[in-house]
C-alpha cells in the first residue's frame, strides 16, 4: 500500500474529525456526557461547491442553463435547465448528505483539477460546465465540459443525487 502525505488543509479537518470522534466517544475529562458536535466542525473550510452547465446557441423560449450548488449550511440550491419560468429550488441536506458530498467535493484530486491553468480536457464550444468549490475563502475553479476525469464524475454524481433526492 502506498500512502500519500496529507496536505495540510486536508490534516486540519481529520485532526478536528478525529478530536470530535474521540470526544464523542469518550467524554471530556471531567466525565459529563459527551454532546453531540455539530456536522458543520468536521467539514473544515468547506463554504460552498457550485456545478454551472449551459448549452447554447439558445432560443429566448428556452432555458438552457442551469446550476446545482451545495452550502456549507447545508443549503442545496438547483436551477434546472429547460425549467420556465426559471426557479431556483431551495432544499436542507442532513448532516450525513452534508458530510458525505464534502468528502467528494473537497477531494485533493478533484481540487487539483479546479486548479489546473485550463480546462482539464478540451472543451467542446458549444455546451459549458463549470465547477467552483470554494474554501478556506479560496476560489477552486475550473471549465470541466466532457471531462471524464474520476474526480470529476464522482462530483457530478455526488450533486446530482442530492439534487434527484431533494429536488425531484
Amino acid at each position: 500500500m502506498h500512502l500519500r502525505p496529507c496536505p495540510a488543509a486536508a490534516a486540519a479537518r481529520l485532526a478536528l474529525a478525529c478530536c470530535v470522534a474521540l470526544t464523542a466517544a469518550c467524554g471530556d475529562d471531567d466525565g459529563a456526557p459527551p454532546e453531540v458536535a455539530d456536522a458543520t466542525a468536521a467539514i473544515g473550510d468547506f463554504e460552498s461547491f457550485r456545478r454551472s452547465f449551459a448549452a447554447g446557441p439558445c432560443p429566448n423560449e428556452m432555458d438552457c442553463s442551469g446550476f446545482i450548488e451545495l452550502r456549507a449550511d447545508h443549503t442545496l440550491l438547483v436551477d434546472r435547465d429547460n425549467e420556465l419560468p426559471v426557479v431556483v429550488h431551495e432544499a436542507e441536506v442532513t448532516d450525513d448528505e452534508l458530510l458525505s458530498a464534502v468528502a467528494v467535493l473537497t477531494d485533493r484530486d478533484l481540487v487539483a483539477l479546479l486548479d489546473l491553468a485550463g480546462p482539464p480536457c478540451a472543451p467542446p464550444t458549444d455546451i459549458f460546465e463549470q465547477m467552483v468549490l470554494v474554501a478556506g475563502g479560496d476560489e477552486h475553479s475550473n471549465s470541466t465540459t466532457l471531462c471524464d476525469d474520476s474526480p470529476l464524475v464522482a462530483a457530478r454524481a455526488s450533486l446530482g443525487d442530492l439534487a434527484a433526492t431533494h429536488v425531484p
